[in-house]
């Protein structure tokens, strides 16, 4: 038995955590389950055409295929979307007074 690879263990995960059978897989992608079943264990790899397809499947990138996790947009530090708030009120306030300005 082959070693199972990174690309073919990230997929399994991503179909275990979406919870669906190879065959569901198989059957979105438009393959059969033996395929798949090849990929999870490392005996072959998704065609290239194919990974855009997987990604969208998953709502996940490319990237997360291969690196296997869900990469995440990191947030701005709190205190710095404080500041962006502060920011926004004081000039929400000076646009507020200049139209209230007699000319």
């Amino acid at each position: 038995m082959k070693k199972r690879t990174v690309i073919g263990t990230n997929i399994a995960n991503f179909r275990k955590e979406k919870g669906i059978t190879q065959k569901q897989l198989a059957e979105a992608l438009g393959k059969k389950v033996q395929t798949v079943s090849k990929w999870e264990q490392g005996i072959s790899y998704p065609e290239v055409m194919l990974f855009p397809q997987i990604a969208a499947y998953f709502r996940i990138s490319i990237d997360e295929i291969f690196n296997g996790r869900k990469v995440r947009k990191k947030r701005a530090p709190k205190k710095a979307v404080q500041e962006e708030s502060i920011a926004e009120e004081i000039v929400a306030e000076e646009n507020t007074a200049s139209e209230s300005k007699p000319e």
